[in-house]
Parts: C-alpha cells; sequence; structure tokens
C-alpha cells in the first residue's frame, strides 16, 4: 500500500458558527484529492449509521451534500475516519485545537479501504503511526 495523500487545513471563519466548522486548504503533500474547502458539521442523528460528524466539500459555488461521515477511532486525540466513493478511499481526519482555531489534517488512502470493522482502529492507528514515522524519518523503512 502507498503513502496516504496528506491534506492540511485550517479553519476559516472562526466562532462564526456553533455546530459547523469551514477549513481552507493550507498544503498538500501528494496530489490533491480534495477540494480548496472542507466543512466538518456535528452529526445531528438523521442517519442510522450515528457518525459524530459529516464532511461536505466545496465546488466554488455551494456545499455539496455530505460526502462521508466521521467515526471516532481509538487512536490518541481527535482522530476520526470515514470513506470515499462508497469503501473505496479511507480517509483518516485528525482535528487538533490550537489557541485560536482548528487544524486539521486529512489522511486520503487512494483505493485502500479495511473492510473488517473490528480491524478499523487498529489498521487506522498503526497507519498514522507509520505514516508520522516515514515524515520525522524515525522508520526502518
Amino acid at each position: 500500500m502507498n503513502l496516504p495523500i496528506v491534506h492540511k487545513y485550517k479553519e476559516i471563519n472562526v466562532g462564526k458558527y456553533k455546530s459547523v466548522l469551514h477549513f481552507e486548504l493550507v498544503d498538500v503533500d501528494g496530489k490533491q484529492f480534495l477540494t480548496n474547502f472542507l466543512n466538518i458539521s456535528q452529526d445531528r442523528q438523521f442517519a442510522k449509521s450515528r457518525p459524530n460528524y459529516w464532511v461536505k466539500t466545496h465546488n466554488g459555488k455551494k456545499w455539496s451534500n455530505p460526502i462521508t461521515g466521521l467515526f471516532k477511532t481509538r487512536a490518541e486525540g481527535n482522530v476520526y475516519f470515514g470513506d470515499l466513493e462508497r469503501k473505496k478511499h479511507l480517509i483518516v481526519v485528525s482535528l487538533e485545537n490550537t489557541k485560536n482555531s482548528t487544524e486539521m489534517v486529512v489522511y486520503v488512502y487512494q483505493n485502500w479501504y479495511p473492510f473488517n470493522k473490528n480491524e478499523h482502529p487498529k489498521v487506522i492507528a498503526s497507519k498514522i503511526t507509520e505514516f508520522k514515522e516515514i515524515k520525522n524519518g524515525t522508520s526502518g523503512v
């Protein structure tokens, strides 16, 4: 499996909305897979799947319908996972609150998704650790 495409976003319109965060793309490590703007909204319990958050993209004029729900993982911190294109691509989202806003890192694992639900937390945690080790140069690879 290849390394993920990493999208780094910074919150815009800080404090403007209660249950929705808007993000603007700051940096991409790899070929850009997601849009320049993302919208993360709290789940309002309309779907049976009950994710923690919903993700929407922006096409330049308006926000899309949700592209995925985000579910909490057992990884340390605010780490969530979802899928794109009906479980074709795994995405892992890490939200980090800073002094004045929120930063978001989205890891897109193109053409790869673990189908065993019991494996999700373990696989996701290991992939985040693996990626961070490679980026920091501490991996044995």
